[in-house]
């Protein structure tokens, strides 16, 4: 009977990690921990008492909790790099552009004709604004106002994706 508990707490010590230790008269159970000490390559036991072992499980928890919030957030951080990648037009960086030429018409003023009813005629999608485009028009035909005149030839300036 003796011997099978001896077997059996050296069975426990073995499976467990646990000794026995005399203390004040009665048997306390502490839990052996073993750890690897880098800077000198030995491998020794260390007897933990159980507010030690509370500690370090708690530092075990936190460690485990940091690890998780810093892949959480690498994680986040991917997300909102490919999305946002997504949404600037990252995908838009193997198309291909298409030349745009830039050509001259002429057009005779009729009746009633303003230079903001032409323009707005002939402009194209090159154009910030309708005013830009009357601009140009101003400064390719020399012309100090807006005044335009029944009979008039205009230089009126588009892009095209054509060759002519």
């Amino acid at each position: 009977m003796l011997i099978s508990v001896v077997n059996q707490r050296t069975e426990r010590t073995k499976r467990y990690g646990y000794y026995y230790q005399q203390g004040m008269g009665e048997k306390q159970e502490t839990r052996a921990r073993s750890f690897h000490s880098s800077a000198s390559g030995i491998s020794s036991s260390v007897t933990c008492s159980r507010p030690e072992r509370i500690r370090r499980i708690h530092l075990q928890r936190q460690r485990a909790a940091l690890k998780k919030r810093i892949q959480m957030f690498l994680l986040a951080a991917a997300v909102m790099f490919m999305l946002g990648a997504v949404l600037t037009g990252f995908s838009r960086i193997h198309t291909i552009k298409v030349p745009v030429y830039k050509y001259y018409t002429a057009v005779t003023v009729r009746c009633d004709d303003t230079l903001w009813d032409i323009a707005q005629q002939h402009i194209t999608e090159s154009y910030s604004s309708i005013n830009s485009y009357i601009q140009e028009i101003k400064e390719i035909n020399n012309m100090k106002s807006d005044a335009i005149y029944y009979g008039q030839k205009l230089v009126l300036p588009y892009y095209s994706t054509e060759i002519k």
